[in-house]
């Protein structure tokens, strides 16, 4: 006698917490909350992990009853996290899903001068300068870039020590222009 089943069902997953594109700050506590199933085994033997790009493995869950699974982790480095809820069950069978998620803030950005509205005459020189700062790199180390609507990044001079930052320009054309500084940190992340 032998007994023929249905073909094995590969299980289901799904990260309700937190959010795609969910930023937090640096430091804090994230909790991580999701859902798993299977029609073919009970939840509790389910074979489920979370995985970070930046941080490697974060935690291995083991399903309540109702499927339910998550951990809270207050040492994520810095960045932008891919994170990913991993569920294999007896067969081997995968469920996959992932959330991004930025863990600290990007660096501040505040145009000193010249103020909005200022008119300048096409070749004449325009004096720049801004204030940056970050939380975790120095502001001499931040990837700079001034950049107008119309004629794009125009200087990349860094900050000094103490983030001021200074750039003179005078090959605009004529025009409006919407002039913009961004900021990259060690960890990625952009201010503008």
């Amino acid at each position: 006698v032998i007994v023929v089943g249905a073909p094995n069902t590969g299980p289901g997953c799904e990260i309700w917490e937190p959010e795609d594109g969910t930023t937090t700050s640096f430091g804090s506590c994230v909790t991580f909350e999701g859902t798993v199933a299977d029609a073919d085994q009970e939840v509790s033997t389910l074979d489920v992990s979370w995985r970070s790009d930046l941080d490697g493995e974060l935690a291995q869950s083991t399903p309540d009853s109702d499927g339910g699974v998550g951990f809270t982790d207050c040492d994520l480095s810095a960045g932008p996290h891919h994170v990913t809820l991993q569920v294999e069950d007896e067969q081997g069978e995968l469920c996959t899903t992932s959330i991004d998620l930025v863990v600290g803030s990007g660096p501040s950005c505040e145009i000193l001068s010249p103020t909005s509205g200022e008119t300048y005459y096409q070749g004449d020189p325009v004096v720049f300068e801004a204030f940056v700062d970050d939380d975790t790199t120095a502001a001499s180390a931040l990837d700079l870039a001034w950049s107008s609507s119309l004629d794009g990044v125009f200087d990349a001079t860094p900050a000094d020590s103490m983030g001021n930052v200074l750039a003179t320009w005078s090959e605009f054309s004529v025009g409006t222009h919407a002039i913009t500084l961004s900021a990259i940190d060690e960890d990625g992340l952009e201010g503008r």
